[in-house]
């Protein structure tokens, strides 16, 4: 058992990661500030703190907007929140890009990285849209969480599309750079600056893209036909082969064509230009990460697509059962009604008629209105008063009937044909076979766009069935329309017999 004080603090963590973002992109500092160490500073405690620091102080506006996102997100100046989001996650990189000249003269792990061997040319786009795609991913995730999307079409895409949208914007970045340092190294001034900019930018987009497409690769071949092929036929074992496989024979070879694409000869790609490597600068150790790394992000997203697809399975098969529960109503109400209206002709009863145009409104209810998912309880209410109205025409008996009706603004919508049921119930086995004096006394209450309904008959001996497949008809609806949002009562003694509905305000019980 875990104490008590130490449970708290624990939820007081849980709930701080779950709320804030700021700390993602703190951990992304950090393992920057690991790899820097590694690469550039020394190996020490006052490296990798003087690292953080400085990187901390360099990406300030993005650890800023992270922490204050709740806040950003509360809808209010909307224009100015979107405004501050491109500037910190998009144009922030190309200010840093425009003063790392001054920047490389702070010190620390910035005199390293040397301005002459491209250094900061690499670096800050790298690190700039490894930042975007982080927060990219946050989005996702916290609109996955919700169950939506902030664009619609963009759940309909798919994995590999949102992936490849990502490239796309990483594309458009990394050409900005390249093209701005182009146009910033040239003679090109004016119009001819403009025409040049445009021409330059569009050839290095898709140069950019081509490169991307390249470790896309890895990743596309990785999620379906290794993890599925591999991985869950052969085990891991397999799997790592595969995967070693595939980056020995094909990462070579891409980084061999790479070499001809004029962008890298031009800006002299680190990665690209040591012909002496034919693995390019990282050895193959990233698409080999690409590969690793991808696999959670594989499996959550099929975990999800899979759920996705069993709520939908679900979903329709609740709605195939409603369907089937209401045409079990429509059966059992036109018997009944129609055993009334065939008394009726027998005894050659004068309101004959009147009973059949009063039989034909409710079936056209029952039959429309009845599709419907809710109705407006005030319709319902018209439905219970004509069919009770009907009912003591047929019966020619006393029957103390009262309904008591207590409706407050905004007045609920509920699915249709709930309480008739009860109603129903109550003639057949309490008023119907009753020889003295019986009553019926309904009471429909709201409040807080939750409904009351209660319906209360007197028997004379108790019924076996206790209300057969209407009453069990209506506890099945009421699980599947109203999931823990209703309650159902039934005190029966032997004279009285009442049942207590209510139901819940819910987004399953919308209000007008």
């Amino acid at each position: 058992m875990i104490p008590k004080r130490l449970q708290g603090g624990l939820d007081s963590v849980a709930d701080f990661l779950t709320k804030q973002s700021a700390w993602i992109y703190v951990v992304l500092l950090l393992f920057l500030s690991y790899l820097l160490m590694l690469t550039v500073t020394k190996d020490s405690w006052a490296g990798y703190l003087s690292n953080f620091a400085i990187l901390c102080g360099l990406y300030l506006p993005v650890l800023l907007y992270s922490m204050f996102r709740s806040f950003a997100g509360t809808g209010r100046w909307p224009v100015l929140v979107r405004a501050l989001w491109g500037y910190c996650f998009i144009a922030h990189s190309f200010v840093l890009y425009y003063y790392r000249a001054s920047l490389a003269s702070w010190g620390g792990f910035l005199d390293g990285i040397k301005i002459a061997d491209s250094g900061w040319d690499n670096f800050i786009p790298i690190i700039g849209g490894v930042i975007l795609l982080v927060e990219f991913s946050i989005l996702l995730s916290d609109n996955l969480q919700r169950g939506l999307l902030p664009m619609k079409w963009l759940e309909s895409l798919g994995l590999e599309k949102v992936i490849l949208l990502i490239l796309s914007l990483l594309t458009v970045v990394g050409a900005g750079f390249t093209t701005f340092d182009y146009l910033y190294n040239s003679s090109h001034a004016g119009i001819g600056a403009v025409v040049v900019g445009i021409g330059v930018f569009v050839l290095d987009s898709l140069q950019h893209f081509l490169i991307y497409l390249v470790y896309y690769f890895f990743y596309y071949v990785n999620h379906y036909f290794l993890i599925p092929k591999i991985f869950k036929e052969k085990g891991v074992i397999y799997y790592g082969f595969a995967v070693a496989g595939c980056v020995l024979l094909c990462y070579p070879i891409f980084v061999t064509l790479l070499r001809y694409l004029p962008l890298v000869q031009r800006v002299q790609f680190d990665r690209f230009t040591a012909n002496t490597n034919i693995f390019s600068a990282d050895g193959g150790g990233l698409p080999f990460m690409i590969m690793v790394f991808s696999v959670p992000v594989i499996i959550a997203y099929e975990w999800f697509r899979q759920d996705r697809e069993l709520a939908v399975l679900e979903k329709e098969k609740t709605a195939t059962e409603l369907d089937l529960l209401k045409q079990q109503i429509n059966p059992h109400f036109f018997f009944n009604t129609l055993n009334n209206l065939y008394a009726l002709s027998i005894t050659k009863d004068e309101q004959t008629p009147e009973v059949v145009l009063q039989l034909s409104e409710l079936m056209r209810y029952v039959i429309y209105r009845g599709k419907e998912e809710r109705v407006n309880l005030e319709e319902e209410i018209r439905y219970i008063e004509d069919y009770v109205q009907l009912q003591q025409i047929r019966l020619h008996k006393r029957l103390d009937f009262q309904f008591e009706k207590d409706l407050s603004d905004p007045i609920p919508n509920v699915a249709p044909l709930l309480f008739i049921v009860l109603v129903e119930n109550a003639f057949k086995h309490g008023i119907e076979p009753a020889e003295q004096h019986c009553y019926l006394h309904l009471s429909l209450s709201t409040k807080n766009g939750g409904t009351e309904f209660v319906c209360e008959n007197s028997i004379e001996q108790v019924s076996e069935e206790e209300g057969g497949i209407g009453l069990e008809n209506l506890r099945r609806r009421l699980a599947l329309l109203y999931p823990d949002k209703h309650d159902l009562q039934i005190e029966a003694s032997a004279d009285r017999y009442k049942v207590r509905l209510s139901l819940e305000a819910s987004p399953h019980n919308p209000i007008t």
